[in-house]
């Protein structure tokens, strides 16, 4: 089926080919790799079969040799799957370079480590890689981008707002989303703030400040009851308060070590709404 299937990606998959052409010592490496594995899998007969080679009477064969043999084998198959994968999809390889990381989307794949990348894989692969097209295409689009600095990073793939780098994030709020924006702006109106949930309490964007919360987990029904309480400040969590600010009609739950005041509440309220006025994002305050 091997054959079969190589011969219909050469006829009608345009990456496939371009890797082929661009990538002939790793699929020449390939092809030696499954013809040794044909050969010891159906044809070295049953002396090799692991019960028929673990019987006390046919133990002429040191067990580690075989132990070496397969974790030999074991490694270039991971290396061709990673490869391979390449075909569909080339992020894991992208993102391993920091100049494409920091320029990126929030992608959901994850790059290749260098541990692996060069246990399984090796450089010379990689970098012919890079030379297919869709590498190369993927590369120049991206790279195009404005280049987001540390903070602003940590809010976008991390999650993370660090209150003592806003002026760095401030600078480049124009790359966050919507949702990204409002939490970054709710934890720079008030020095209390010390989480900041949405998405109905499905995404959590945690800060340099410690929660007096100790359980680290959290629940949407959770959240569902801090959305429905006749009022929405200051409600009890745990041994923190939760207040939940809207924005365009979108619930923000904010998450405080200490109770907000009616002024505080105010000026938060009033803080988000004009800086989002400001960067040109309309939005407006109602309590619940």
């Amino acid at each position: 089926m091997q054959g079969q299937m190589i011969k219909q990606l050469s006829q009608r998959g345009s990456a496939f080919v371009d890797m082929l052409s661009k990538m002939p010592e790793f699929f020449s490496d390939a092809k030696n790799l499954s013809a040794e594995l044909n050969k010891y899998v159906h044809k070295q007969g049953l002396r090799h079969f692991y019960v028929s080679r673990n019987h006390p009477l046919n133990q002429n064969k040191p067990q580690d040799v075989f132990i070496n043999n397969f974790q030999h084998y074991l490694d270039r198959c991971i290396g061709v799957v990673a490869v391979m994968r390449l075909a569909i999809d080339p992020f894991p390889v992208l993102l391993m370079d920091e100049e494409i990381l920091y320029r990126c989307f929030d992608s959901m794949t994850d790059p290749y480590s260098e541990e692996f990348a060069d246990k399984y894989i090796g450089e010379s692969t990689i970098e012919c890689y890079k030379k297919t097209e869709m590498y190369q295409t993927a590369y120049d689009e991206i790279i195009q981008a404005e280049k987001k600095n540390n903070a602003t990073f940590d809010v976008m793939k991390h999650r993370y707002i660090d209150s003592k780098k806003l002026s760095d994030i401030f600078s480049q709020l124009h790359l966050l989303k919507i949702d990204e924006t409002i939490c970054v702006l709710l934890v720079a109106a008030s020095e209390k703030v010390v989480k900041v949930y949405c998405c109905d309490g499905f995404i959590m964007y945690f800060t340099d400040k410690n929660t007096n919360r100790t359980v680290m987990s959290w629940s949407g029904l959770d959240f569902k009851r801090f959305s429905e309480a006749e009022n929405p400040m200051n409600q009890q969590y745990d041994e923190a308060y939760i207040s939940v600010f809207i924005f365009s009609g979108t619930p923000y739950f904010v998450e405080h070590n200490q109770v907000l005041s009616e002024d505080e509440q105010n000026q938060i309220a009033t803080y988000v709404n004009e800086a989002l006025l400001e960067f040109g994002v309309g939005a407006e305050s109602e309590d619940e």
